[in-house]
């Protein structure tokens, strides 16, 4: 997502480009808001509230201070020379999915050899961490590349695996016969026989490889301490950090594995229409991205920079404002004009840089990276010019149509719409305190003392 290390290239060449962002500077102006990238930072952050929530009070924050936020979401079709990026997205979630369901496999075993304990040692049944949530089988079926890659096969049904179950095992007595420790024996040589399902193809982590170490000698450890209380018990204290570890990580690969779902966008755009903010989404008839509608208001005048973390809006010569949806970091504003005019580069140039070093619309060339890329430009005036005098390079297949259609996109930026009442603010819709009902957010509209993203007062730290 966006230029692979933009941000370097930024801090070796032209760190005086980055400012501060002031909230005062853009008093009585509009800024665009990269719908989809505001959406993901949203979700993915470290925060258990509700998205629209979260959008709520973001957009409250911006109107608050008299700044016309426009919001622009990625339409139904994507722009077709971002297939390949986007089936590269559907392949990891798949493969992130695989890793996850290796790691429920896991944790039911490790879950399953702590009861065999416990009923051999006469105690309860630990208490398991709480399940991961349901697994969505990430894009299970294969996708065909000739077909376009429409938000339906990103955002489709999902199917569900089903959480690890929490064991309820009666107490066994405290005497410990020979049975029981035979018992307990055969037990884990079932489950150390165990393998994971052969048809996921993932390649296990080095987290996961290290869990798996670990598991084996466990079990090995059982099968050593013949039947010592004093080791078993030391062992079911190992055995309940390795659940916990396996079951973290289970968690971490099924939030990773899904798309956010669409119902999601939905109820967010559902809340943006009703706050009288303008929402668009790209159209159909001429797939864009939502970064580069966004750019365009900047061009025409409409809004006066792009909120997003996607530096492809850099590309656009426009300046961009990150870092909004936190407090960790300081929100700044980037302007790309005055980032390629420190580097000592063109337009043209300086979206070259971006293909060179590696964009979502472009393979990158093995052994080429910014620094060299950067260097080159200097030199050469064109990726065409690169390719003549530098041979060394084994450039992709096809590349400079790969090129081309990159260039298209950022060198011929999309036009908003005509009608420029689309842009305006609105009084708040008739139902927007049902809306705010339906969304589970009601209690908001009575909170009267400003608070930031993450419900803490202003000002706080």
């Amino acid at each position: 997502m966006g230029v692979k290390r933009m941000t370097e290239l930024i801090k070796r060449f032209a760190p005086e480009a980055v400012k501060p962002f002031q909230m005062e500077t853009y008093k009585g102006k509009a800024l665009a808001i990269d719908g989809n990238l505001l959406m993901q930072r949203f979700h993915h952050g470290s925060t258990d509230k509700p998205v629209q929530l979260l959008w709520y009070r973001f957009l409250k924050n911006l109107r608050e201070h008299d700044i016309t936020p426009i919001c622009v979401f990625d339409g139904a079709v994507r722009h077709p020379a971002k297939k390949n990026e986007l089936l590269k997205r559907q392949a990891a979630r798949a493969l992130a999915y695989d890793r996850a369901h290796i790691e429920v496999q896991r944790s039911n075993r490790l879950l399953e050899l702590q009861s065999l304990l416990n009923q051999y040692r006469g105690s309860v049944a630990p208490t398991a961490p709480s399940s991961p949530s349901p697994i969505p089988h990430a894009l299970a079926l294969p996708v065909d590349p000739a077909q376009q890659v429409s938000t339906e096969q990103l955002f489709g049904p999902q199917e569900t695996l089903a959480p690890i179950a929490e064991e309820k095992l009666p107490s066994s007595s405290t005497t410990k016969p020979e049975s029981a420790l035979e018992t307990l024996v055969e037990g884990i040589s079932q489950l150390s026989m165990q393998s994971e399902d052969p048809d996921l193809q993932a390649t296990p982590t080095p987290n996961q490889k290290r869990l798996a170490d670990l598991e084996t000698e466990v079990f090995q450890r059982i099968k050593n301490a013949e039947g010592s209380e004093t080791a078993l018990t030391e062992i079911s204290d190992r055995l309940e950090q390795l659940q916990t570890s396996s079951h973290n990580l289970a968690n971490n690969y099924t939030f990773r594995s899904a798309p956010i779902p669409k119902q999601n966008y939905d109820k967010v755009m559902r809340l943006i229409r009703a706050m009288g903010i303008p929402c668009m989404e790209t159209p159909e008839d001429a797939p864009t991205e939502a970064e580069a509608t966004a750019s365009s208001l900047v061009h025409y005048g409409i809004a006066e920079a792009v909120i997003s973390e996607d530096s492809d809006v850099l590309l656009y010569d426009v300046p961009m404002i990150r870092h909004v949806t936190g407090f960790k970091i300081p929100a700044s504003v980037i302007d790309g004009k005055e980032v390629r005019q420190m580097m000592g580069f063109s337009r043209e140039q300086f979206v070259d840089l971006a293909i060179l070093s590696g964009t979502d619309f472009c393979e990158t060339t093995p052994k080429l990276g910014p620094l060299t890329a950067h260097k080159l430009l200097l030199q050469y005036p064109s990726i065409e010019e690169i390719m003549e005098h530098e041979t060394k390079y084994a450039y992709p297949e096809d590349y400079l149509l790969q090129v081309q259609l990159a260039r298209q996109v950022f060198l011929e930026p999309s036009e908003p719409p005509v009608d420029f009442d689309t842009f305006k603010l609105r009084d708040e819709a008739e139902d927007f305190v049902s809306v705010m009902k339906d969304l589970e957010i009601e209690s908001e509209l009575y909170n009267n003392v400003p608070i930031n993203l993450f419900g803490q007062p202003v000002g706080a730290t």
